[in-house]
């Protein structure tokens, strides 16, 4: 992996050992989070068997344990499925999105030729088209970038 980011930092400007090192660091980090966090959730889980040991006896405790841990699992599940589709139906939305605006973008192009032929259009349409467009760049808030001219905008 270190392969593939070296030339991608070089050409952003970072030093190569900089960034290595960024990321050494970074995973022991994580790693050791990771490793404690585990231990405690064995102990937790530990404790938790012993409290339901005494409540309901040694075979319950651990099913009951069980049956939580699968029904936890199958909500992430379910959970994660829905945020998919949510997320697929985002995309295609802006793929629907982009490909009106190229469609009229390509439905205008190729009408021009036809409309600039006609004096009226030329001698009117056209000033009052850019002015409409002047208006428009003009009333923009100043926050925004050129992507959003595009129709790149950012949900």
């Amino acid at each position: 992996m270190l392969n593939l980011l070296m030339p991608l930092a070089s050409l952003f400007g970072i030093e190569a050992s900089q960034l290595s090192e960024r990321l050494k660091r970074g995973a022991v980090f994580y790693g050791t989070v990771a490793a404690f966090g585990m231990v405690g959730v064995i102990f937790l889980l530990a404790s938790l068997n012993a409290w339901l040991s005494m409540l309901w006896g040694p075979v319950l405790a651990p099913l009951a344990i069980g049956l939580g841990a699968l029904v936890l699992a199958a909500g992430c599940y379910i959970g994660m499925r829905i945020a998919g589709r949510a997320t697929e139906r985002r995309i295609q939305s802006q793929k629907h999105s982009f490909e009106r605006t190229a469609l009229v973008t390509t439905a205008a192009v190729s009408a021009l030729p036809l409309l600039l032929k006609s004096g009226l259009m030329r001698n009117v349409g056209l000033p009052i088209g850019g002015a409409l467009a002047a208006l428009y760049l003009l009333r923009l808030p100043k926050g925004h970038s050129d992507q959003s001219l595009l129709g790149s905008d950012e949900e």
